[in-house]
Protein backbone atom coordinates (compact mmCIF):
# COMPACT_ATOMS: atom_id res chain seq x y z
CA UNK A 1 0.00 0.00 0.00
CA UNK A 2 1.88 2.96 1.10
CA UNK A 3 5.60 3.14 1.36
CA UNK A 4 7.43 5.61 3.73
CA UNK A 5 7.80 8.69 1.82
CA UNK A 6 9.39 11.76 4.09
CA UNK A 7 7.51 13.12 6.94
CA UNK A 8 8.21 16.14 5.20
CA UNK A 9 7.04 15.21 1.81
CA UNK A 10 4.56 18.41 1.58
CA UNK A 11 7.52 20.82 1.75
CA UNK A 12 9.39 19.58 -1.08
CA UNK A 13 9.99 22.62 -3.33
CA UNK A 14 8.88 20.15 -6.21
CA UNK A 15 5.30 20.39 -5.55
CA UNK A 16 5.13 24.23 -4.73
CA UNK A 17 3.25 24.63 -7.61
CA UNK A 18 0.76 22.43 -7.63
CA UNK A 19 0.35 21.83 -3.88
CA UNK A 20 -3.17 23.33 -3.79
CA UNK A 21 -5.40 21.21 -4.31
CA UNK A 22 -3.57 18.02 -3.78
CA UNK A 23 -6.24 14.95 -2.24
CA UNK A 24 -4.49 13.79 1.02
CA UNK A 25 -5.43 11.36 4.11
CA UNK A 26 -5.18 11.64 7.73
CA UNK A 27 -2.88 8.60 8.68
CA UNK A 28 -1.24 7.73 12.27
CA UNK A 29 -3.18 10.33 14.31
CA UNK A 30 -4.41 7.55 16.85
CA UNK A 31 -0.62 7.48 17.63
CA UNK A 32 -0.57 3.32 16.99
CA UNK A 33 2.28 3.71 14.29
CA UNK A 34 5.66 4.14 15.54
CA UNK A 35 7.03 7.25 15.96
CA UNK A 36 3.68 9.35 15.69
CA UNK A 37 1.54 10.46 19.05
CA UNK A 38 -2.05 11.18 19.02
CA UNK A 39 -2.98 14.21 17.43
CA UNK A 40 -6.48 15.33 18.23
CA UNK A 41 -7.83 12.38 19.88
CA UNK A 42 -8.03 10.53 16.34
CA UNK A 43 -11.14 12.02 15.44
CA UNK A 44 -10.25 12.92 12.25
CA UNK A 45 -7.77 9.26 11.30
CA UNK A 46 -8.98 7.91 7.97
CA UNK A 47 -10.35 11.24 6.86
CA UNK A 48 -9.52 13.01 3.05
CA UNK A 49 -9.50 16.59 2.31
CA UNK A 50 -8.29 18.87 -0.04
CA UNK A 51 -5.22 20.83 0.65
CA UNK A 52 -5.48 24.38 0.72
CA UNK A 53 -2.11 25.60 1.98
CA UNK A 54 1.21 24.45 4.02
CA UNK A 55 3.04 26.23 6.69
CA UNK A 56 6.31 25.47 6.37
CA UNK A 57 8.28 26.39 9.52
CA UNK A 58 11.84 25.26 8.32
CA UNK A 59 12.53 23.65 11.63
CA UNK A 60 12.27 20.47 12.84
CA UNK A 61 10.98 22.15 16.36
CA UNK A 62 8.20 23.77 15.18
CA UNK A 63 4.96 21.71 13.28
CA UNK A 64 4.44 22.28 9.90
CA UNK A 65 0.84 22.13 8.87
CA UNK A 66 -1.36 22.53 6.17
CA UNK A 67 -5.01 23.70 6.12
CA UNK A 68 -7.22 21.24 4.68
CA UNK A 69 -11.15 21.30 3.58
CA UNK A 70 -12.81 17.93 4.76
CA UNK A 71 -16.67 18.35 3.97
CA UNK A 72 -17.17 21.73 4.27
CA UNK A 73 -14.78 22.10 7.44
CA UNK A 74 -11.36 23.74 7.13
CA UNK A 75 -9.09 22.24 9.69
CA UNK A 76 -5.35 22.82 9.96
CA UNK A 77 -3.31 19.30 10.60
CA UNK A 78 0.48 18.79 11.24
CA UNK A 79 1.81 17.39 7.91
CA UNK A 80 3.60 14.50 9.37
CA UNK A 81 0.00 12.99 9.28
CA UNK A 82 -0.82 13.50 6.08
CA UNK A 83 -0.32 10.27 2.98
CA UNK A 84 -1.21 10.96 -0.67
CA UNK A 85 -4.38 9.91 -1.85
CA UNK A 86 -3.90 7.83 -5.06
CA UNK A 87 -5.58 7.64 -7.84
CA UNK A 88 -8.84 5.96 -8.41
CA UNK A 89 -9.40 5.57 -11.95
CA UNK A 90 -8.17 5.66 -15.41
CA UNK A 91 -8.11 10.10 -16.54
CA UNK A 92 -7.87 10.91 -12.86
CA UNK A 93 -5.44 13.97 -12.73
CA UNK A 94 -2.35 13.05 -10.01
CA UNK A 95 0.52 15.25 -9.34
CA UNK A 96 3.71 12.71 -9.71
CA UNK A 97 5.81 12.65 -6.28
CA UNK A 98 8.78 11.09 -8.39
CA UNK A 99 10.04 10.09 -11.67
CA UNK A 100 10.63 11.97 -14.78
CA UNK A 101 7.10 14.59 -14.14
CA UNK A 102 7.62 14.81 -10.48
CA UNK A 103 5.64 17.80 -9.15
CA UNK A 104 3.54 18.07 -12.18
CA UNK A 105 0.00 17.76 -12.93
CA UNK A 106 -0.20 14.33 -15.52
CA UNK A 107 -3.03 12.27 -16.46
CA UNK A 108 -3.41 8.69 -15.58
CA UNK A 109 -3.87 6.84 -18.58
CA UNK A 110 -3.81 2.84 -17.63
CA UNK A 111 -3.55 1.37 -14.38
CA UNK A 112 -2.19 -2.32 -13.08
CA UNK A 113 -2.12 -3.69 -9.88
CA UNK A 114 0.35 -1.25 -7.93
CA UNK A 115 1.41 1.04 -10.56
CA UNK A 116 0.30 3.52 -13.45
CA UNK A 117 1.06 5.00 -16.80
CA UNK A 118 0.95 8.47 -16.40
CA UNK A 119 1.46 11.06 -19.60
CA UNK A 120 1.38 15.03 -19.38
CA UNK A 121 0.32 15.32 -23.82
CA UNK A 122 -0.14 11.17 -24.74
CA UNK A 123 3.83 11.48 -26.18
CA UNK A 124 5.59 10.39 -23.62
CA UNK A 125 4.28 7.93 -20.18
CA UNK A 126 6.07 7.59 -17.04
CA UNK A 127 5.14 4.18 -15.10
CA UNK A 128 4.77 5.03 -11.17
CA UNK A 129 3.66 3.06 -8.27
CA UNK A 130 0.44 4.41 -6.54
CA UNK A 131 2.14 5.57 -3.78
CA UNK A 132 4.13 7.71 -5.96
CA UNK A 133 1.03 9.73 -7.28
CA UNK A 134 -1.22 12.42 -5.19
CA UNK A 135 -4.77 12.76 -6.44
CA UNK A 136 -5.40 16.24 -7.69
CA UNK A 137 -8.54 18.23 -7.74
CA UNK A 138 -7.66 21.70 -9.13
CA UNK A 139 -8.63 25.09 -7.33
CA UNK A 140 -9.26 26.97 -10.10
CA UNK A 141 -12.76 28.00 -11.21
CA UNK A 142 -13.75 25.97 -14.67
CA UNK A 143 -11.74 22.93 -14.26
Amino acid sequence: MFSELDKNWLVDPAYATNKAGLMVKIRGSRGDSEGFEIWDNGMHEGKEGKLKSVFDTGSDHILRTANLLIDDLELTVPIKYLVPTPPRQVRDKVVALDGRYKGQVVSVRDMMHDSCLVTIDDSIYDDLTHDRMCLYRSTRIGD
